[in-house]
């Protein structure tokens, strides 16, 4: 044998990373499938590449730096597991994401709880390009509106990289139930804002925050939520616990709020609320529906896009839950915690699981869970589910304008990119769904995004 016959260390490297790792996909589905087909299976296998991951991290670093992202993705295909031992010290949390009409991808990666130093980086097949001056983003459910946050002003884009077409202020303040008091200035403070939708005519958007839900457009802005009526009990305990010089404002925790597809309602609530669904008339949303959680505390929310349906999710450490229901029963109160005896005018889609991220899928939802599995529900037909595992809470999720691709967002820092049109298992994956993944992008402390 010859001089060129011997193999490199990362030649040697690969081979393992690639055998070892196609070995663990492999049992772990079969694995998986016994499970879930209700029969006895092999033993959960366990993760070999641990020792590997560090040296393995670094070529990743090294083959970005020289533009042969295609070949780190060929010879150490990507992978969660093997790089556990490193999260805590290394991620950054993809708390938004949002896909552009033109299939490029938008992210905001904070750090690993909502913060002000978040970054937002456009994501290309080819290229990663941070976004200077953004605090947060958002779009509209037709795909046709983004919207950049800085910290001066909410901004209405029909083409990501033109000029504004619409600039709105932020909001003022609480409305009419606080006009005697002084509440806090928004725009010289600034606002964390955890999500942004735009309405599908560019015109508003609403903003949830974590001083409360907002909407704004040319005409000024609102405050949603907490409602006029609900506001003078946050004024009342806020001032039982500091001086009448103080400054008002809210600050709750899990503050979270979803636009129906048709623009005509929102759902929202937060940590100590119920579930709250609001239906606009004669130019304001109000109160239609109240709903007490499944489980302790309101999450997340998402309205189906086809049909006449929400997902609602709540959340407790000992056990989380969603149910949905059809629309048709607004207007409606209900309690529907496992207290009590079922609501069937509700559909239990997932018992034990704590889900932070909604998207309507088919005839049911996609459920992102903080255990890195992606659950797909159908609230009536309990025997239609399947399963996605990609490591890490799935902190957010979006469609392509063509619903082709999946895109979703990690707290351990992953962005990926999935073919929903694929027409078998993908074996690099854990899944018994016919997805792909195609893509995949990697925003981690202390170095720049890379490609993988």
């Amino acid at each position: 044998m010859g001089l060129f016959s011997k193999k490199d260390a990362t030649t040697v490297l690969s081979e393992r990373w690639t055998k070892e790792g196609e070995q663990f996909k492999n049992q772990l589905n079969a694995f998986l499938d016994a499970i879930y087909k209700g029969g006895d299976g092999p033993e959960e296998p366990n993760e070999t590449r641990a020792d590997m991951a560090e040296v393995v991290y670094h070529k990743a670093i090294e083959l970005n730096k020289n533009g042969e992202h295609k070949k780190l993705r060929e010879l150490f295909p990507p992978a969660y597991e093997p790089f556990q031992q490193f999260y805590d010290g290394i991620s950054r949390s993809i708390n938004q994401l949002i896909v552009l009409k033109d299939d490029r991808i938008v992210v905001r990666a904070d750090g690993n709880i909502y913060l002000k130093d978040g970054n937002v980086y456009l994501l290309e097949d080819d290229k990663v390009t941070k976004q200077k001056g953004i605090r947060a983003i958002g779009i509209s459910a037709n795909k046709e509106y983004a919207v950049k946050i800085t910290k001066k002003e909410v901004q209405i884009y029909n083409d990501w990289d033109a000029e504004p077409i619409h600039i709105f202020k932020y909001p003022k303040g609480y409305g009419k139930a606080t006009e005697h008091i002084k509440v806090a200035n928004f725009k010289k403070e600034g606002l964390i804002v955890l999500s942004a939708t735009v309405f599908n005519d560019g015109k508003r958007v609403l903003l949830t925050t974590t001083n409360g839900i907002f909407i704004v457009g040319d005409h000024g802005s609102e405050c949603i939520f907490p409602t006029q009526e609900m506001l003078p009990h946050f004024v009342e305990s806020f001032y039982e616990e500091y001086d009448e010089g103080e400054t008002f404002e809210v600050n709750l925790d899990y503050f979270h709020a979803a636009l129906s597809p048709d623009n005509t309602k929102i759902a929202t609530g937060f940590q100590s609320s119920e579930h709250f669904i609001l239906e606009e008339k004669d130019g304001h949303f109000q109160k239609t529906g109240k709903v007490q959680a499944r489980s302790e505390y309101p999450h997340t929310v998402a309205f189906h896009d086809t049909l006449n349906h929400i997902a609602l999710g709540s959340c407790h450490y000992q056990q989380s839950g969603v149910i949905g229901m059809d629309l048709k029963h607004l207007p409606i109160e209900a309690n529907t915690s496992w207290y009590q005896d079922f609501d069937e005018r509700f559909d239990l889609m997932n018992d034990n699981a704590w889900i932070f991220s909604i998207l309507p899928f088919k005839d049911g939802y996609l459920l992102g869970a903080n255990n890195g599995y992606i659950w797909y529900s159908n609230p009536k037909d309990p025997k239609d589910k399947a399963y996605l595992h990609v490591g890490g809470t799935i902190m957010s999720m979006d469609y392509s304008a063509d619903k082709k691709s999946l895109v979703i967002g990690t707290f351990s820092g992953y962005v990926i990119k999935f073919d929903l049109t694929a027409t078998e298992r993908d074996k690099t994956l854990v899944t018994d769904m016919n997805v792909k993944e195609t893509n995949r992008w990697v925003i981690w402390q202390d170095i720049e995004p890379l490609i993988w």
